[in-house]
């Protein structure tokens, strides 16, 4: 798999790592790679990245070439990112809230649209909400985006969240209890990033400490912690 930027460990979460609310269906769609183009709608800390990492790597898997342009680091990217894409199996381009209203952007996600098509490549999109919602003004986008399948992503409930939670630990190998899920639950604040993160930060902690984690001591290191 090529990736034009590399992964951090949180990005190699796959689709078994996803919990979805229910009433969506982007799974099902993403992981099928014969599905059309998509574009992935829903509010932040729902798994809209989540989702597209998925994708990529799930299409590592399958040995194919995957492509990961997250354009919330557009100060270190230019548009020219998203040239020369169309060789590739799967296009995925995140945070498109980003460039919407820049023409400079906004042509050039045009036409890697249009090389995706003319291609092999399948392209998947990411953003808060539909084209013209998020400020896209170029005519043509707005259409070439309208026509693309759209998988909404949706917050997750506490129990849903719970399980986000212990599915995500399992992954790096942290024995999370459903007690001490909970309590993060009831303690820090309910968006998903912030428990992810605070999540990561004391599964470090526990591996550092050598010992399980249980209520008491999750308790010991928040009392330590300010979680952004």
């Amino acid at each position: 798999m090529q990736l034009s930027l590399p992964f951090t460990r949180s990005q190699q979460l796959g689709f078994d790592e996803f919990v979805e609310a229910p009433g969506t269906d982007a799974v099902r769609f993403l992981a099928d790679p014969g599905e059309a183009h998509a574009l992935v709608v829903g509010a932040p800390g729902t798994g809209k990245t989540h989702l597209l990492t998925a994708a990529c790597q799930q299409a590592y898997q399958q040995e194919q070439q995957a492509a990961y342009i997250p354009l919330a680091d557009t100060d270190t990217l230019t548009p020219a990112i998203l040239q020369g894409l169309a060789s590739f199996d799967l296009v995925c381009v995140d945070d498109l809230d980003r460039v919407a209203g820049q023409p400079e952007w906004e042509t050039a996600l045009f036409n890697c649209y249009n090389e995706c098509d003319a291609g092999a490549a399948r392209l998947v999109v990411a953003g808060t909400g539909a084209a013209q919602e998020i400020g896209f003004q170029l005519p043509d986008l707005v259409s070439r985006l309208r026509a693309a399948l759209v998988l909404r992503t949706s917050p997750l409930d506490d129990e849903e969240a719970v399980v986000a939670l212990r599915r995500r630990a399992a992954f790096a190998s942290f024995e999370l209890p459903d007690a001490v899920a909970r309590f993060l639950l009831r303690r820090i604040p309910r968006d998903m990033p912030t428990l992810v993160r605070a999540l990561d930060a004391l599964a470090e902690h526990t591996f550092a400490e050598q010992r399980k984690v249980t209520v008491p001591s999750a308790r010991a290191w928040l009392e330590q912690q300010q979680i952004d």
